[in-house]
């Protein structure tokens, strides 16, 4: 089974593929470049492991939560690929999730990930992959890192650009300083370990009906609501 991963819910973007049991390709993007060099990025991989697109069976898609604008790249990306070969399986993983697989490695206990949700909030969600059954503890909330602190008063460790700009208070957090994330583990090669290792994914079977995981509702759709006094139609198209 050739597995496609996609992740472009922050400013970091990268795609990964993985024959099953076989090692992980990856290749990471410069920031906010993901719409002119993913599926480029794509193609290279598979040109790297002498496939071809019709070989691919799953697209796993990382599932923020995370930039409006980068997670819509990211799903046009994956629901286009499956328009042009029907065989391929289109699933999502949460983005966050990821992040914290790669920072899992050798951890005994929670792993909180940490994204920036702007307006001194952050997206956070907890993860333990210590067991023979990775899991997830807590999906993604937004709140404040105090906030967080007090919902997970023990932790095993806090991954993020999120927690390394904020070390002191990590460190006070959970006894030990943040873990980094370098461009040596991509978060789309983690969601390719976390399928493969049969961590939980969502099939996606209608494009046109599915909903990414914003984290919040975008700006412009809560400007149109709050004037409207009414939730807007099919948001999703």
């Amino acid at each position: 089974m050739l597995t496609l991963a996609i992740d472009t819910a922050t400013d970091h973007g990268s795609v990964a593929l993985c024959e099953f049991g076989s090692h992980i390709h990856s290749r990471c993007f410069a920031e906010r470049t993901h719409a002119a060099v993913a599926m480029a990025a794509i193609l290279e991989l598979l040109q790297e492991v002498g496939a071809n697109p019709a070989d691919v069976s799953r697209i796993v898609v990382g599932d923020g939560p995370g930039s409006f604008t980068g997670l819509r790249i990211g799903y046009a990306t994956a629901f286009g690929f499956g328009k042009a070969h029907k065989n391929v399986g289109i699933y999502s993983i949460a983005s966050i999730a990821g992040a914290a697989r790669g920072a899992s490695d050798g951890i005994a206990g929670p792993v909180v990930a940490l994204y920036d949700a702007m307006r001194g909030e952050v997206f956070a969600a907890a993860y333990d992959f210590s067991g023979s059954n990775p899991a997830e503890i807590a999906p993604p909330v937004v709140c404040t890192l105090e906030e967080l602190a007090d919902r997970f008063p023990v932790v095993a460790a806090v991954t993020g650009e999120v927690a390394l700009a904020a070390p002191d208070f990590i460190h006070q957090w959970t006894g030990r300083n943040p873990v980094a994330l370098g461009v040596e583990s991509p978060v789309a090669a983690q969601l390719v370990k976390l399928a493969n290792e049969g961590f939980p994914m969502v099939s996606i079977d209608n494009a046109v009906a599915f909903r990414p995981n914003y984290g919040r509702v975008p700006a412009a759709q809560d400007k149109w609501e709050k004037e409207h006094e009414t939730e807007l139609p099919n948001p999703t198209g």
